[in-house]
C-alpha cells in the first residue's frame, strides 16, 4: 500500500509539473498557488524545478516528498517571445524574429533613405529566452544606409517588453529597445 502511495504521489506531481512548464511556456505563469492532496511545493523546489530543463520521475520524487514550506511561490522565470517590432532608443525601428536558440534582426532609421541599416544574429547564452537572459551575437550594417560599420552586440531580456545592451563594439548606436508590435 505505501508503495501505490508514493507512486500516487509521484504522478499528481509529474502532472502538475507538466501543467506548470505549460503555463510556464505560455507565458501565462507570475504566480502560483500549488495546492494539492498529499503534497506542498516549497519555494526552493519550485525553483529547481523551473531550472530544469526536462522533469523526470527522479524529480517528480523530490517534489512528492516535499511537505514542508508555504505551497505559494513566485516563479522568477517568464518565458519571453521576442519576434516582433521594436523602436530603439537611437530612432530606429527594429523587425526581431526568435527562431530556436536565435534571434535575428533587420534594424533601420527610418524606411527611406536610413542613416543606418543593420542585420543582427544572436545566440540565447540560457536554456531559453526568459527575462534575465542574456544574448550574444554579431551586427553590421547593410547598403541601404549610409553608416558602415560592424561589430558585437550583447543583449539581456529585461523584461517581455524591453532588451537593452550589456556590453557592444563597432560603435553601434542603440542601447535600449522596446517592443511596439508583436509577431508577424
Amino acid at each position: 500500500m505505501k508503495f501505490l502511495k508514493k507512486k500516487l504521489k509521484i504522478f499528481v506531481a509529474l502532472v502538475a509539473s507538466t501543467y506548470l512548464a505549460i503555463l510556464l511556456v505560455a507565458g501565462h505563469l507570475q504566480q502560483v498557488s500549488a495546492k494539492t492532496t498529499g503534497f506542498q511545493m516549497t519555494s526552493s523546489t519550485a525553483a529547481a524545478i523551473s531550472s530544469k530543463q526536462s522533469f523526470d520521475e527522479n524529480n517528480a520524487s523530490q517534489l512528492a516528498d516535499d511537505k514542508s514550506g508555504d505551497a505559494s511561490f513566485l516563479l522568477a522565470q517568464t518565458f519571453v517571445d521576442l519576434t516582433g517590432d521594436w523602436q530603439g532608443n537611437d530612432g530606429g525601428t527594429y523587425y526581431l524574429r526568435q527562431r530556436g536558440s536565435e534571434l535575428f534582426w533587420y534594424g533601420e532609421g527610418t524606411p527611406i533613405s536610413p542613416a543606418f541599416s543593420n542585420v543582427y544574429r544572436g545566440v540565447r547564452s540560457s536554456s531559453g529566452f526568459f527575462v534575465g537572459s542574456e544574448i550574444t551575437g554579431n551586427w553590421i550594417d547593410v547598403p541601404k544606409g549610409v553608416v558602415a560599420g560592424s561589430g558585437t552586440l550583447n543583449l539581456r531580456i529585461d523584461s517581455p517588453t524591453q532588451l537593452r545592451t550589456i556590453s557592444v563594439t563597432g560603435g553601434f548606436g542603440g542601447s535600449v529597445w522596446t517592443k511596439i508590435r508583436s509577431g508577424f
